[in-house]
């Protein structure tokens, strides 16, 4: 009888092969050839002609029963025929569509038989007009077998390391995992290590997992496609994952079921994203663990802080850690999930950062911790710098063991240039948010708090030690529950601190804030928020060695863009109306192109106040010897007495170009009008 073979998939071979033991034929990959086109469109009443390799002779194929097909083969309105090969028999392919296009022809098309070894090893590569090529060097496609005692060596062909060796460190290939569906999981051990190259791709049935022993490392270095389920398992390490996009908890077999200790998983996939700088998504549930420890620039997510949670059951363990004893952190992402801590003790954190430039941490909600919700410290390599906390519920921390809702260190360098954007700092055991200078050269600066609510805090709503800060539209109610805070301290070392429409809806106006810094600017508070408050809204400045409080005069700056202009032309612009009483300390322009002074043709550029009868302000002439550099800034000779520099409320302003004798070109420019109030 003759043995004839047909392409199939390898669940659908084994199955067969299982089935029909003693026959000699056998399905190839596909139940039915079905050629299609680039879109997967299948060829409809194409033609398939089949030859002996490298010849133009006919070579029969056969339908299921045996019976030798037409030459060509004619596939149905769906594109389908039954094709089987004779065993051992190479083939020379040429496929033709019902208008007797060829889309292509192959030569050497062997059965499977002919590739299939004794260990179920099966290889077959992949061609790109759609054809299949099987048993080659260089194949695409590469499934182990489970039972082989160590995947990192070649054994008997049919490992993990085979396959890599098989498709070559250039071509493009996949290594299948299969699952036998009879265990639980099906486990590849690795008793030696083995990397696995960048053109591989590693694919896996749910239920296949590799096994490192312990000590020995498996490096991925190529893509990954799985579901999330666990893949990984053993006492060694996964390393690499450089190109898969998402890493999930729960392919080192984490459960976010509010009961299974997920630590080890969460560190082991946390320590691969951290070697890749990748990106960690974890799924709806509450992950229980005993800390976590972030060293790189990660993005942990969750799917919201009402559907993930990371519970940490440890007493004194902070629930995720940021640390750069290994180096300087960047870019690190924390988003979208809630912290809670449910090991009791007195000194866990939400959120333990050191030394990270560009933190993100948005969405967070940190509720319950023993100490601080969220804690900036000075790391081995300096402070942070250019952190933006979005968003975060940051609640019911630290109460009775002196924490904050948010703390803010000092330190070397300092931590600086950050913000604060909306959220919540509620219900803390002293501060809602705490600027502190922790006895540091380098204070805690450069901070933009805006939007927050900062609301029932055992002592201070917001405390204030470092330098130049500034609260913008924030909300205080309620704090001062142990009797000794206010809503706000500014405190010892503070400077340049800067308020700007502030909400206090309770504490007495002349107790809700206490100054023992050097200076605070505010501007427009709420109406009941300091009782020496102006009507205008001017800004305020506060001297505690006098405890003086007077108007600090109010600064501005208007700019206006002037188009060129050619010469031959005078031009006048209006610049603005003023609003208040105001004296002009400065004007200055920057250029788009060099102006070059000329001798008797030029202009002069003026600022002229129109309130009453003109009066020039300041100028320049761009006469001989005068000159501006483009984009450089050029100060104006202020030309008015003092008492002219002094503007009332609605005068006029404009700038003006005056030619002397033909003139000459002006580029386009920004005037720039300094002011103080007065």
């Amino acid at each position: 009888m003759l043995k004839k073979v047909k392409y199939i998939l390898p669940l659908i071979l084994i199955i067969l092969l299982i089935a029909f033991p003693a026959l000699a034929l056998q399905l190839a990959p596909e139940p039915l050839f079905q050629p299609v086109d680039a879109a997967g469109i299948p060829f409809a009443d194409g033609r398939l002609f089949t030859f002996e390799s490298g010849t133009s002779t006919p070579l029969a194929t056969f339908d299921e029963d045996g019976n030798a097909n037409k030459n060509p083969v004619e596939l149905d309105s769906a594109g389908r025929a039954d094709v089987y090969l004779t065993e051992n028999t190479e083939y020379r392919f040429v496929f033709k569509d019902s208008g007797g296009n060829t889309i292509y022809t192959r030569d050497n098309v062997k059965s499977i038989q002919d590739v299939l070894s004794a260990d179920g090893t099966f290889l077959v590569e992949h061609n790109s007009d759609g054809t299949h090529d099987v048993g080659l060097t260089g194949i695409e496609f590469c499934f182990p077998v489970a039972a082989a005692a160590d995947q990192g060596v070649t054994g008997a062909g049919n490992t993990v390391k085979a396959c890599v060796d098989a498709i070559g460190a250039t071509n493009k290939g996949t290594i299948y995992y299969q699952h036998d569906p009879d265990n639980e999981n099906t486990d590849y051990r690795f008793q030696t290590l083995e990397t696995i190259t960048s053109n591989i791709t590693q694919e896996f049935e749910s239920g296949a997992r590799l096994d490192p022993d312990s000590g020995k490392v498996v490096t991925i270095n190529g893509p990954l496609d799985a579901e999330i389920v666990q893949i990984f398992t053993g006492n060694g390490t996964i390393a690499g994952l450089d190109l898969v996009p998402v890493l999930y908890f729960e392919w080192w077999g984490a459960t976010a079921d509010n009961s299974t200790d997920n630590t080890t998983a969460m560190q082991a996939t946390i320590d691969v994203a951290d070697a890749s700088v990748g990106e960690i998504e974890a799924l709806e549930g509450t992950y229980k663990h005993t800390g976590l420890t972030i060293t790189a620039g990660i993005l942990l997510q969750g799917q919201g802080n009402e559907f993930t949670t990371f519970d940490n059951t440890h007493a004194s363990n902070n629930n995720i850690t940021l640390s750069d004893s290994g180096g300087r952190i960047r870019h690190a992402r924390l988003w979208d999930f809630k912290l809670t801590h449910s090991g009791g003790g007195t000194t866990g954190k939400g959120i333990y950062s050191q030394g990270v430039d560009y933190l993100s941490i948005k969405r967070v909600e940190i509720d319950g911790m023993p100490f601080h919700g969220i804690h900036l410290d000075e790391g081995a390599n300096g402070g942070h710098h250019y952190a933006i906390l979005e968003q975060n519920f940051v609640t019911g921390n630290g109460v009775g063991n002196s924490g904050d809702g948010l703390r803010v260190d000092g330190g070397t360098g300092g931590a600086n240039s950050g913000q604060v954007i909306g959220g919540k700092y509620n219900a803390s055991g002293v501060y809602g948010i705490n600027f502190n200078d922790d006895g540091a050269t380098t204070q805690p600066g450069d901070w933009v708090i805006t939007g927050a609510d900062m609301a029932g805090n055992l002592s201070y709503g917001y405390r204030d030690s470092g330098n130049n800060n500034k609260l913008i539209g924030a909300r205080f109610e309620s704090n001062d529950g142990d009797g000794t805070g206010k809503d706000i301290l500014l405190d010892t070392g503070a400077t340049r601190a800067q308020w700007f429409g502030l909400a206090h809806t309770s504490n007495d106006t002349q107790t809700q804030t206490t100054f023992t810094a050097a200076s605070v600017l505010i501007v427009g508070q709420q109406s009941n928020f300091f009782d020496t408050r102006q009507a205008n809204g001017f800004f305020r400045y506060y001297d505690v060695a006098d405890s003086d409080v007077r108007l600090l005069p109010k600064r501005g700056v208007s700019r206006l863009r002037i188009p060129a202009l050619g010469l031959g032309n005078d031009e006048l612009w209006s610049v603005f109306r003023t609003e208040d009483d105001i004296t002009i300390t400065r004007v200055s322009i920057v250029v788009d192109d060099t102006i070059t002074g000329a001798n008797t043709d030029f202009f002069t550029l003026k600022l002229v106040n129109h309130g009453g009868a003109p009066d020039t302000l300041a100028d320049k002439a761009f006469s001989l010897g005068t000159d501006a550099t483009a984009r450089t800034d050029v100060i104006l000779n202020l030309t008015g007495t003092a008492s002219k520099l002094n503007l009332d409320q609605s005068d006029i302003l404009t700038f003006q170009k005056i030619e002397t004798g033909n003139g000459m070109n002006m580029p386009a420019l920004v005037v720039q009008i300094e002011y103080e109030g007065r």
